[in-house]
Parts: structure tokens; sequence; C-alpha cells
């Protein structure tokens, strides 16, 4: 004769808490335990587990993962080449972009990553580059103004610091043409842009004049007549070629200025001197003051 023994499960639904099943064992007399779920342990599965938001290492090698005060939530102390939540990105403070003791602050998103600099002092500026007291940095020549962090120059000099004479100031370009100074800080030249009827480095040669007459017996010293214009060895210059080069045989120009010609009043050329920037004077002879 067998006995039927009661499923101590089902004597209460709500012996295991927090979504926990209860479990029947096959002895005599069967025993009841309960079967948690993930984050609850206990006899009754009454006790929340303890989870350590550290342990999957999400702040990697490139910080140190610390936990709140419950235990619960975790924050990622970055090393000084990261930032980023989880540490993930690259600091771009790290490079010391801010110049003269100006503080660097890194900010994120999820897009992008930038930084801003604190300057200190009496320096401003995107990184802190210019100081308000000699924004541009004593290097303005020939008695040339600091204006906004630029050198303000005198109509006879140019360049970024002044430094050069002004190949333009002399009104080089003939027949209304316009000149214009090419100027960085080491080097200095100069264009000039003719009107529909001139040509020629200088707009010396009428485009009419040489149309009518044509050009091909008329080029002197070797000069090679193209598309109606006597195009001349460096010896010569002139809409013909018919004068001497004044740079080609005695150049006047000192401590490796750039010589170049110019036709003055009477229609001859001269020869004028284009210096570098620690030197002046019509040949270049003087020693630039700043």
């Amino acid at each position: 004769l067998g006995f039927h023994l009661d499923n101590p499960c089902n004597q209460s639904s709500s012996i295991c808490h927090n979504g926990g099943t209860c479990v029947s064992s096959n002895t005599d007399p069967p025993i009841s335990s309960c079967h948690c779920r993930e984050d609850y342990i206990g006899t009754y599965c009454e006790i929340v587990k303890e989870i350590d938001p550290c342990a999957s290492n999400p702040c990697q090698t490139r910080g140190h993962c610390a936990l709140s005060a419950l235990n619960k939530t975790f924050t990622c102390l970055c090393r000084e080449s990261f930032i980023g939540e989880r540490c993930e990105r690259n600091n771009p403070c790290a490079s010391s972009p801010c110049l003269n003791q100006a503080l660097c602050q890194s900010y994120w998103n999820q897009t992008y990553t930038w930084f801003n600099c604190r300057c200190v002092g009496t320096y401003t500026g995107n990184r802190c580059e210019t100081s308000l007291l000699n924004p541009c940095g004593g290097l303005c020549m020939n008695g040339s103004p600091c204006d906004n962090g630029e050198c303000v120059c005198p109509a006879q000099y140019t360049g970024t610091f002044c430094g050069f004479d002004n190949p333009c100031y002399q009104r080089i370009c003939q027949n209304g043409g316009t000149c214009s100074v090419i100027a960085n800080a080491t080097n200095v030249s100069f264009t000039c842009t003719c009107s529909n009827s001139y040509t020629g480095q200088y707009c010396e040669t009428s485009l009419d004049a040489l149309a009518n007459r044509g050009c091909l017996s008329e080029c002197m010293n070797g000069g090679s007549c193209i598309k109606s214009r006597c195009m001349c060895t460096s010896e010569y210059v002139g809409p013909l070629c018919q004068n001497e080069n004044p740079c080609n045989h005695q150049n006047p120009c000192l401590n490796n200025g750039t010589c170049f010609s110019r036709y003055n009043t009477s229609g001859t050329p001269s020869a004028q001197c284009s210096c570098l920037q620690e030197f002046t004077g019509n040949n270049c002879e003087g020693k630039n003051k700043g």
C-alpha cells in the first residue's frame, strides 16, 4: 500500500522570494529548496547578491576602476594620456598644446575630443601663444607698429616683419600696370598685372605696336620673338632686348640682395635691389637695426 507525499512547494506559493523557483526533492519526506535568480542568494532568495561592477575590468589598462560608496556603480580614474567614461579616448592635452604655463582642459562627447587653454598672466590666443604686452614678439622692423599680433608696415617696406624694401613703392610697373608684392618672412618678390594693351615683366611692351610691326626681325642681341614679344637672354632687357641688363655685368646689390632691372623716366633700365630681411639701403649695404 503506497503513501502519497504532499509536495512542500504546493503549501505556499511565496516560499521563494524575488522570483525564485521552489524545487521539491525526491526524498522521503520531500524537502523544498529555492532556486534563485542570478542577482539573489539565501535560503529563500531573500538576499540581494553583491556584484562587483569592476570585475569586468571596464577601464581596461588605461585607468583605475573606483567603486561607489554602495559598491553598485563605478568610475574610471583615467591615466594622464586618456579620457572618456571608460578611458577609451586619447587625451588631447597629453601633447601639452597650451603654451606659457597655461592650463589645458580636455573635453569629449560621443563624436569628438577637444581641448581648451586657460591662459595665465598677460597671454592670450587659442594656445596662449601671444603676449598682450608684446603681441608681435618684438620682431617688427623699420619702426612698424604691431596691431592684433601683426606687423603693420610703412608703405616703403613689406614682409611678415616689414624687413624688406617694397619693390612696388617706386611704381615699377609701367603703362598703368598694377604692382603686387609677394612676401613672407624670408623672401619678397613682385608681379605686374598689365592692362589689355601691354605686356612684359614691367608692362613695358605695347601689344598693338608689336602686332603692327612684328618683332621677328627686330629682336636684338639674340632675343627670340614669341607671340609678338621679344624674349631676351639674361644679358639684355627691353621691348626689343636693346638694353644691357644692369644687373648682369655689375651687380650692385650687396649681402646676397636680389637685383632686378627697373625702367626710369628716361626709358632706360637701372638696377634696383631687394634686400634680405637683416639688411637695408639702396644696395643692401646697411645692417637693419630693427
